[in-house]
């Protein structure tokens, strides 16, 4: 709330804050998945519900609220930026930081694998987009190693002379000398 007015001739703002039964907004910038169904989206702290679906799906979390009723509450918000809404902090499982890729850092492997299983899948990139290069019992030179938030490990897979090939998950491979 602001109030404005004149003192002396000279204009005065004060600015008067309201404390909230949610708190200030804490920033906490993690991405989150919703694994509980039992709990409710909520438009705002007055409790009005939300129809949007959120069970197994993810979001960001821009902001925490440590509510005077006990509990936490979480922002969401697509990775588009748009609010969902507000959620116990109990409903979600922590994925990784908002500010870091989803597969995580990369480590050097630097390691000979062959490919044992044609289960798995090679990706160009991490966002899925499949590559169709056949990979099944060949090998290659895994230089890197990452843990993605989806609780896989993948190998970034090279030729002896150094062409990327692309990412696979490591359960697919098997070093080799």
């Amino acid at each position: 709330m602001t109030l404005k007015g004149t003192q002396e001739g000279n204009t005065v703002q004060k600015v008067v804050y309201t404390r909230t039964a949610a708190g200030p907004a804490i920033s906490y910038n993690y991405r989150v998945k919703v694994t509980k169904k039992n709990y409710k989206l909520y438009k705002n702290f007055k409790w009005k519900k939300s129809k949007t679906k959120v069970y197994k799906k993810t979001y960001v979390a821009k902001y925490r609220y440590d509510h005077k009723n006990g509990n936490k509450y979480l922002a969401l918000y697509t990775k588009g930026g748009k609010f969902v809404g507000y959620i116990n902090k109990k409903a979600v499982k922590r994925l990784g930081s908002a500010t870091q890729p989803e597969q995580g850092k990369a480590y050097t492997y630097g390691k000979r694998v062959k490919i044992k299983s044609k289960k798995y899948k090679l990706y160009k990139n991490f966002k899925w987009k499949k590559s169709k290069t056949k990979v099944y019992k060949k090998t290659y030179v895994a230089k890197y190693r990452y843990k993605h938030e989806n609780g896989n490990k993948y190998l970034a897979l090279y030729t002896k002379s150094g062409k990327f090939i692309g990412y696979i998950n490591a359960k697919a491979a098997k070093v080799v000398k």
